[in-house]
């Protein structure tokens, strides 16, 4: 294992071991593993992966702050990651589909523009999140085409992420068993 990998993997399990109490509490998952699953681009899909492989972790508690930290290969194969902040709102919905809003700042590393290099930018990220089952759901997200500098901007894309719940117990009484 290179040494840079080695870095990133100490990094990312001194950020989540020490969350592992929390995963116990029994409460609505909090504490997501998460994956990229598939991205939407609106112009020059044919120049684009659709399929990211990618592995993350969130922590998103109920009306309050929260992070994510993340690896995955763009749509144009290069390695990426990101980190941010996140503040979930309150959970609305029906019996079998819940929903909630996720406001995300992250700052994402990856190749914005093709044959361009890996560049750091602040990304905003509205989230809307769809909880399929206690422990599953997904994040729908993305962004429009923006105008960053020198006439190069970034292709408008939606992007469907799945995740899986760390730390649901049938105590919840959100999702009745």
């Amino acid at each position: 294992m290179r040494p840079a990998r080695r870095l990133s993997l100490g990094i990312a399990l001194a950020l989540i071991l020490p969350l592992s109490p929390v995963w116990a509490q029994g409460k609505p998952a909090a504490n997501h593993i998460a994956l990229e699953a598939f991205s939407l681009h609106f112009k020059k899909a044919n120049e684009r992966k659709a399929i990211h492989p990618a592995v993350g972790y969130e922590y998103s508690p109920q009306k309050t702050v929260g992070w994510q930290v993340g690896f995955f290969k763009d749509s144009f194969g290069a390695r990426s990651g990101y980190a941010g902040v996140n503040y979930s709102l309150a959970r609305f919905g029906g019996n079998r589909v819940k929903g909630r809003v996720i406001l995300a700042a992250n700052l994402v590393r990856k190749q914005f523009v093709k044959n361009g290099g890996a560049e750091t930018h602040f990304v905003p990220m509205p989230i809307l999140e769809l909880s399929m089952t206690p422990s599953v759901s997904v994040n729908i997200t993305g962004s429009p085409q923006l105008d960053y500098y020198n006439g190069k901007h970034t292709n408008g894309v939606v992007v469907f992420q799945l995740k899986i719940g760390l730390n649901y117990t049938s105590c919840d009484r959100e999702y009745p068993v």
